[in-house]
């Protein structure tokens, strides 16, 4: 008699922790507006000084400007105002919208300089409980370049420069304090380093 075919296994179901979407989302709204705020820099545009390439909607096109950046080799770095983008080669993609923080993953490790609006990213999909490793390793290399960045503006333009943009900004008081960005950033990286290797 002849076996009945295996139903395929649906993959064990994970959330990313609902703690760690409101804490990401609350450091990464406030750091892509200090993003923003490099970019309108009266002096000039720090994200293009720091080697980024800008991509613009072409004319009659609605959408936002593309940021995008190659942090070291097999890796790529997008800004959009609604989200951030990184992929290695090793590990596809992950994006993170700026208003809400849960991680998606992406088969591609890096994107085109003509998405502009968030309908226009490739297929994307909640983690599972496979993913764990693939994403622990995408978000410690968006944080780790984050945190350096944010170090090299504070060494070049002053903490005074941060407090400016903090003070532009509407929701100033539900943020952190300039200075504690870094710290911010480094005590969300351990949090989901313990999440993720459970």
């Amino acid at each position: 008699m002849a076996r009945a075919a295996r139903k395929p296994t649906a993959p064990i179901a994970w959330r990313f922790p609902e703690r760690l979407v409101r804490q990401g989302t609350r450091l990464l709204t406030q750091q892509c507006w200090y993003w923003g705020c490099d970019v309108r820099r009266p002096e000039g545009n720090l994200l293009l000084e720091h080697g980024f390439a800008r991509a613009r909607p072409p004319a009659g096109a609605e959408g936002s400007t593309l940021y995008s950046l190659v942090p070291n080799p097999g890796a790529q770095l997008v800004f959009w105002s609604f989200g951030v983008f990184y992929g290695c080669a090793e590990g596809g993609g992950l994006f993170l919208n700026r208003f809400r923080c849960d991680p998606q993953l992406c088969a591609l490790p890096a994107l085109p300089a003509t998405i502009w609006r968030i309908e226009q990213l490739p297929a994307l999909h909640r983690p599972g409980l496979d993913d764990r490793a693939r994403l622990s390793a995408l978000l410690d290399g968006l944080i780790a370049w984050t945190i350096r960045y944010e170090q090299r503006i504070l060494a070049t333009q002053s903490a005074a420069y941060r407090q400016a943009c903090l003070a532009q900004w509407s929701r100033e008081r539900l943020a952190l304090p300039a200075d504690q960005m870094v710290s911010g950033w480094a005590t969300l990286a351990d949090v989901i380093a313990e999440a993720l290797s459970v």
